[in-house]
């Protein structure tokens, strides 16, 4: 990962306190030993959790590395958003994970705690 990329990647991390831009839950940088003994959770399901950049716009489509394209998105939603043939708008899918997140059919474990906003 480029530096301008990891700078822009913890900005949003910052700026969205440590939460998904797409299902809010609580993402880690560093240790996904600490997150589990955090939310209760195993480590294995911790690693879908780590932060990832997330480009609101592809790069395929013309979207840039700058810190205003760039969110923070936990791996799973990461990597769900662009296993179709099309990426849906980042605002679409934002729309579709939170109602997948409300039925309990988004990520396949809960974390302990309030971990996640209601």
């Amino acid at each position: 990962m480029s530096s301008s990329l990891a700078r822009a990647r913890a900005y949003a991390f910052y700026n969205q306190e440590g939460r998904c831009c797409y299902c809010d839950y609580p993402m880690y940088v560093i240790s996904p030993q600490k997150y589990a003994q955090r939310y209760g959770c195993s480590i294995k399901q911790a690693q879908q959790m780590q932060c990832t950049a997330e480009h609101r716009v592809a790069k395929c489509e013309g979207g840039s590395n700058r810190a205003s394209n760039i969110a923070a998105a936990c791996k799973v939603c990461n990597v769900r958003r662009h296993q179709g043939k099309v990426a849906l708008p980042s605002h679409a899918y934002r729309a579709l994970v939170q109602s997948k997140v409300l039925e309990g059919r988004w990520h396949p474990f809960r974390l302990m705690g309030s971990a996640v906003q209601s």
